[in-house]
């Protein structure tokens, strides 16, 4: 229930009905609005945790409570008998009901506990429930954190107020200044955003607000609250000064996506603390956090701020198993996959990627061939599952002695087409099963255990490539391979239409992936490299050489 109480003026005093009393001293502003707001809220509400934690740069104590800017409005609020009472308003009237859903106080934070029970089991984790993801305007959010680079929240504020003072629109009745817009920021010059203190953040902030201000390709940051998480992170990690952790940011705090769950320093420790490992990449703390459920983005804030202000933080029990089991369900892999199998040809000059020369050479398209085999070995692991490399030709020391760090068996590819070769791989194999190629060694690795998971509802699991093929096809019983793999026309565009279409047709449940995109020409390549500056920086750095040639020569 939303109220809204109005004071009026009895000598020069604000008197309130029924003799309460104001709750803060009045902004020394002449225009302040007579308003006085009190919302209702669900569950705990803790405004000095939810206005210090590092999601938001606009607000400042004030007295009994804080001010804060929400657009073209200054608000005052503080909390009053478990109430949210909004004391003062300048500028632009804000609706009760849109202050509410900025403070989320139709949602009571202890339903993201419903997947993560046991994170209250750590000390003074629940103490921590009253922080509130706020929803914020979405290009504030990502330039604030453009603003964030090697800087602290007090000079991430200081970047952003410096911004509104100058090139903000005034509020009116009040001192302060909205934030401007990419169209206001993409106008100026970088020395103008050096000289609000940016520094090296400067060019980054500029390249980000033309790209979005351009319109050129189109940007709708509607488009990127409702695609995939995987497709929104992507889109965002293409803008210049963009990567992970700052994309995952934007996605919780300025996109309502509370299935993001960024990774810093503080947010790395914590998991792995939480995960009982030594050490990870962030790809996988990213797997491991998706048992904390959808909104794992909220408790990843109770994470920060615990392990920030209070240390290393104690590991989560292991998931227990049901008391009685059978003997053969004891032997079973945790995953959703029994086996994972990788197809790939060894990268030998002259027998891979020769779709890349020119531009390459073959030595340099075998590299290429190598790195992204590498990746695929090392990047996808889905937890307990078997992984097979299925090799098309001899291994060298290197790929052997990388197969051996990696837990990885090792196999000769057999001779046929590709169904052949899918039959005879598949045929024999106990459990699930999952095949992909090397070629998208890009691909998001929760798009593996999405498809290891989902074996347990689907007969079929299937990630279409974009060229018309498949990087990942996988069966609930390798039996169903003999009949699905036939007839099919391969190396052509209807690969993955007519395996799809076989698949129904034999009354198999098919749950789609969404596409992605094989290595296989200079475009595909110089996408990957791109892709991979942000996700698996250790492959850019192998192919980033290999952009000069890649770039077509102008005249």
């Amino acid at each position: 229930m939303i109220a809204m109480v109005s004071a009026r003026n009895v000598n020069g005093k604000r008197v309130f009905p029924g003799g309460g009393k104001e709750l803060t001293r009045r902004i020394a502003c002449r225009d302040a609005w007579d308003v006085r707001h009190r919302l209702s809220v669900q569950g705990p509400l803790d405004l000095d945790l939810t206005l210090t934690c590092g999601q938001a740069f606009r607000w400042r104590r004030a007295p009994g409570g804080w001010s804060g800017v929400i657009g073209a409005s200054e608000i005052r609020v503080a909390i009053e008998g478990g109430a949210l009472v909004v004391t003062e308003e300048l500028g632009d009237r804000l609706a009760p009901a849109a202050i509410a859903r900025y403070f989320r106080l139709d949602e009571d934070p202890r339903i993201h506990l419903e997947h993560a029970p046991a994170l209250l089991a750590i000390p003074g984790f629940e103490s921590l429930l009253g922080l509130r993801i706020l929803r914020q305007d979405s290009w504030e959010t990502l330039a604030s954190f453009v603003c964030s680079a090697a800087a602290n929240i007090r000079k991430i504020t200081a970047c952003v107020e410096a911004m509104a003072e100058r090139w903000g629109e005034a509020i009116e009745g009040s001192e302060r200044r909205t934030f401007p817009g990419p169209e206001r920021i993409a106008r100026l010059r970088e020395r103008d955003l050096r000289a609000a203190g940016l520094g090296f953040r400067a060019p980054y902030l500029l390249a980000a607000s033309r790209r979005i201000a351009s319109g050129s390709p189109p940007w709708s940051w509607e488009t990127l609250r409702t695609m995939s998480l995987d497709q929104a992170r992507a889109s965002l990690d293409r803008v210049e000064g963009v990567g992970p952790k700052i994309a995952d940011c934007v996605l919780l705090f300025g996109l309502d996506r509370l299935e993001a769950y960024p990774v810093d320093r503080w947010i790395r420790r914590a998991t792995l603390e939480l995960a009982s490992r030594r050490r990870a990449r962030d790809e996988e703390l990213l797997l491991w956090a998706a048992r904390l459920g959808p909104g794992r983005g909220y408790l990843q804030q109770i994470l920060f701020h615990l392990r920030r202000t209070s240390g290393p933080l104690p590991p989560l029990p292991r998931a227990q198993a049901p008391e009685k089991r059978s003997a053969r369900a004891k032997t079973r892999p945790a995953s959703g996959a029994s086996t994972l199998l990788v197809f790939a040809k060894a990268p030998v000059p002259g027998k891979v990627k020769t779709r890349l020369v020119p531009p390459l050479s073959h030595a340099e398209a075998a590299e290429v061939a190598r790195a992204c085999l590498e990746t695929t070995l090392t990047r996808f692991a889905p937890a307990g599952a078997r992984r097979t490399l299925l090799l098309d030709g001899v291994p060298d020391r290197e790929l052997r002695a990388l197969c051996r760090s990696e837990g990885v068996t090792i196999e000769r590819q057999s001779r046929g087409d590709l169904g052949a070769r899918l039959r005879a791989a598949f045929r024999g194999r106990r459990g699930s099963v999952l095949a992909i190629g090397s070629d998208s060694p890009t691909l998001d690795p929760a798009r593996i255990e999405e498809a290891a998971s989902t074996l347990a509802a689907h007969d079929v699991v299937l990630g279409p490539a974009e060229d018309g093929g498949y990087y990942l096809i996988g069966v609930r019983r390798a039996a169903a391979t003999e009949r699905l793999f036939r007839d099919i026309p391969w190396s052509t565009r209807d690969v993955a239409r007519v395996t799809l279409e076989r698949a129904r047709s034999l009354g198999l449940a098919v749950h789609l992936l969404p596409a992605w995109y094989d290595v296989d020409d200079p475009e595909s390549l110089r996408r990957a490299i791109e892709d991979a500056r942000g996700t698996e920086p250790a492959l850019a750095r192998s192919l980033a050489p290999l952009l000069e040639k890649l770039t077509p020569k102008t005249a």
